[in-house]
């Protein structure tokens, strides 16, 4: 597949990337002090009124505390991101639920998506460029852009590692599945 067809990185603005900590901050605040979801209505910002996918991550002295996305949606990222920030605090599988007294050093990351495109071969997708979803039998396996560098992976390995530890695929199961490719904007605190 020609370079020029794969997603690119996704751009929102300085601003956007302000507003958009701010309330995915907001949002955990206001979850941490009354259990509830409230969402802001409207955001006056147009790149975040567009829908998109995006995966919101909590960073605990720069461990994983948290981490939830959504790779599509018909939300305005400003709704989205506000529902994810609560889910990674929240409903993340891996951890208990955030507590107050650890809100003081959590650090928040926000990924906004691209949208996805598909390949034929992990020889396709550039390591730290692209992430990468893996899809077969209902089963789905996603990793973004930066899991493969941070860990060392091939571009084989980084697509073997999605396909059984995300997507529970066996050794036998992976031939056949559909990878798609997709890039991120990382805003960070």
């Amino acid at each position: 597949m020609p370079a020029s067809s794969l997603p690119s990185s996704v751009f929102i603005s300085e601003e956007a990337c302000r507003q958009i900590l701010r309330m995915a901050r907001q949002a955990i605040e206001h979850w941490l002090d009354t259990g509830n979801l409230s969402l802001d209505p409207v955001c006056p910002h147009p790149d975040l009124n567009k829908a998109g996918g995006l995966f919101v991550t909590l960073r605990k002295k720069g461990d994983l505390r948290g981490c939830v996305g959504q790779m599509t949606s018909d939300e305005p990222l400003f709704r989205l991101v506000q529902e994810l920030a609560v889910a990674s605090a929240s409903r993340d599988f891996r951890f208990p639920a955030l507590d107050q007294s650890e809100w003081p050093g959590i650090r928040i990351e926000i990924s906004v998506l691209s949208p996805l495109t598909r390949i034929l071969s992990p020889n396709d997708m550039e390591i730290g460029r692209h992430g990468i979803v893996v899809k077969k039998d209902g089963r789905t396996g996603v990793y973004l852009p930066e899991v493969a560098p941070e860990a060392g992976w091939s571009k084989e390995e980084f697509f073997r590692r999605c396909a059984k530890d995300k997507a529970g695929l066996s050794e036998d199961e992976i031939e056949g599945a559909e990878i798609y490719v997709f890039s991120s904007q990382k805003i960070s605190e």
